[in-house]
């Protein structure tokens, strides 16, 4: 049932962020005025990915309870430490980043504007790395992946999907920022 939760948790999380930093790219690159939608929706975003987490940390208690007795192989063990750390990291970065945003606007410093963008692109790159492996964990699940070059190619679309997109976004922060 906990795993269910997260997924549901993780799913609305994925969405919440991309319609969240859709609104920000629109906003950033000046096609749209303000909205209180911006705040909205980071909010929005901030409670489940908080739930996602909390319930994350959880089933990572759980699950190094009843595996330390266990043998794994060594792939699995480096590809689920990875999957759990690149979450606690983008968790703390989502956090840094609205730090540095409020920060930002309170004071309207470039030093701020610079930390928010670096921590915008370490949010993204391992926000990249958590989803490359939740989705393909997730295909695995409902059997829409059945063999290793299938899971590698499902990886791979993520990387390219998320750096484009990351790109982009990032591009429009620079854009709003330093323009």
């Amino acid at each position: 049932m906990l795993k269910k939760i997260i997924i549901i948790l993780g799913i609305l999380t994925m969405i919440t962020f991309f319609v969240h930093s859709i609104l920000s790219f629109r906003y950033f690159m000046g096609w749209d005025e303000y909205s209180f939608s911006y705040n909205i929706t980071g909010v929005i975003l901030a409670g489940i990915m908080t739930l996602h987490f909390i319930f994350g940390l959880i089933k990572i208690i759980q699950s190094s309870k009843k595996t330390s007795k266990e043998r794994f192989y060594m792939r699995y063990i480096a590809e689920y430490s990875l999957h759990n750390m690149s979450g606690i990291f983008s968790f703390g970065f989502a956090l840094l980043h609205a730090v540095f945003i409020e920060l930002n606007r309170y004071y309207q410093n470039q030093l701020f504007n610079i930390c928010w963008l670096v921590t915008d692109v370490m949010m993204y790159i391992t926000i990249i790395i958590h989803l490359s492996i939740s989705i393909s964990h997730l295909f695995i699940t409902f059997g829409l992946i059945k063999n290793s070059k299938n899971l590698k190619h499902v990886k791979r679309t993520v990387y390219i999907l998320g750096g484009a997109f990351s790109a982009a976004i990032t591009y429009s922060h620079f854009v709003f920022s330093f323009s």
